[in-house]
């Protein structure tokens, strides 16, 4: 399970433009429910929870994606992910006063139960000559 910083995810989404912002609110906050939903519901299915915007990787995450070499992966990541600048404790104090408050604290308090839902996860051991089954 991907998680993301829910402030991080609100401003994403309201940058694109993809529609009108109440409905690209309401499509975010509905997925993210279904999202808190499903791993609720299957807590012991789930693998593995990364926290998007981490820099720093490991060989769970590689061996969770699919990786067996995991220098290759190291690399690859290294690569492709470029850690964005955080946002500032005043963008997130500005969505929070904003008429999206209510809005975010949804978000907010999925995103919580979506971190304790996780909890620390065990990965299981990699399977030779193939993925691992997340």
């Amino acid at each position: 399970l991907l998680l993301r910083d829910p402030f991080v995810a609100l401003a994403s989404t309201l940058r694109r433009e993809f529609e009108k912002p109440a409905r690209q609110m309401k499509t975010l906050s509905t997925m993210q429910s279904v999202i808190l939903a499903q791993s609720e519901t299957n807590a012991a299915r789930l693998h593995f929870c990364w926290e998007y915007g981490e820099t720093e990787t490991s060989d769970e995450l590689g061996r969770a994606l699919g990786w067996s070499d995991m220098a290759a992966f190291r690399t690859r990541f290294g690569e492709k992910f470029h850690k964005k600048p955080p946002m500032s404790q005043a963008e997130k104090e500005e969505l929070r006063r904003s008429n999206l408050r209510y809005l975010v604290f949804s978000l907010k308090s999925s995103y919580d139960l979506l971190k304790r839902t996780c909890g620390p996860k065990a990965m299981p051991p990699p399977i030779e000559g193939g993925a691992a089954v997340v």
